[in-house]
């Protein structure tokens, strides 16, 4: 383990969360170790969202860390990059449990509710600023020049880099008639999982659906079944394929993740498909199957 993960095993921590053992050394490494949040307490509300998640009753849920100022229950935000105005209803920490209070101040993590019901108007790495008005009026009254003052006196966070779909599959209601249930499953699932992408797909067999990026195999494997388990969806899974960069004989660049996607053979100079370079770490008595499951994937 030291030599496979480069570690010295004078800082690895023997700890149990079930006994209690080594969890004040925890407590103390975790103080030394990480840096304390930084950021300015005496300026506006800036915070990023780092998660979320759909509630039946209460709408999108934001787990938002606080980088300056701080908010309350009743402030006005807007979403830096969507130009959305919502008010705060209700905010507190999770300790896992919701708990309740007054406000968040400068490095807290905490969650926030503000009757936010569409899930496409929220996105992970999202930056969340104060609302600059000058009269306070209904929400829906908040004027556009007012959204673009409150932006232009502030700055977005760096967010999070965008995931790169290496696996792509065809996700299609078992009955055509409960297309618009899976379209909603999908985006309240997508909420706090930013690495699946979502684009709408049509086939002659199966009818609408959508066609959707993943990480790997057991990413999209535990998707759908999480849209099974959680909405009740019935799901047609398509054969998985991974995305294909074509070579033109025209000097353009084409990046194609479904066999209908090609183009004409006679248009394609070359067809580049990924590949990864990566450590396996197993018993010995595993190393020939494992060489024969590599081999079997042209690895």
């Amino acid at each position: 383990m030291e030599i496979a993960f480069a570690m010295d095993k004078k800082e690895v921590l023997t700890c149990s969360g079930k006994t209690g053992q080594g969890v004040p050394e925890l407590v103390d490494a975790i103080v030394e170790n990480i840096p304390c949040p930084t950021g300015n307490t005496e300026a506006s509300f800036r915070g990023l969202i780092c998660d979320s998640w759909f509630d039946d009753q209460r709408g999108v849920i934001l787990q938002v860390l606080v980088q300056d100022g701080s908010i309350s229950k009743g402030d006005r935000i807007v979403s830096y990059h969507a130009e959305q105005v919502f008010e705060v209803q209700e905010l507190g920490i999770l300790t896992p449990y919701e708990v309740k209070c007054p406000k968040l101040s400068t490095g807290q993590v905490g969650y926030i509710i503000a009757n936010i019901r569409n899930p496409e108007l929220i996105s992970l790495g999202e930056t969340l600023i104060a609302l600059k008005e000058t009269k306070k009026t209904a929400i829906s009254s908040v004027s556009e020049a007012a959204i673009r003052a409150s932006i232009e006196e502030s700055n977005p966070m760096p967010g999070f880099e965008d995931a790169r779909p290496m696996v792509f599959a065809g996700l299609f209601a078992e009955q055509s008639q409960h297309y618009d249930q899976l379209r909603d499953a999908l985006d309240k699932l997508t909420l706090n999982d930013a690495s699946v992408t979502v684009a709408t797909e049509n086939s002659d067999a199966l009818g609408l659906g959508f066609r959707c990026g993943f990480l790997g195999l057991l990413h999209m494997e535990v998707f759908t079944q999480r849209l099974e388990e959680e909405f009740g969806a019935e799901v047609i899974v398509t054969a998985p394929t991974v995305p294909y960069q074509l070579h033109l004989r025209d000097e353009t660049t084409k990046l194609v993740s479904s066999p209908s996607e090609f183009p004409d053979p006679g248009q394609i100079l070359e067809v580049h498909e990924p590949m990864v370079q990566t450590t396996i770490i197993l018993p010995g008595e595993y190393l020939s199957k494992v060489m024969d499951i590599c081999r079997n994937s042209r690895g």
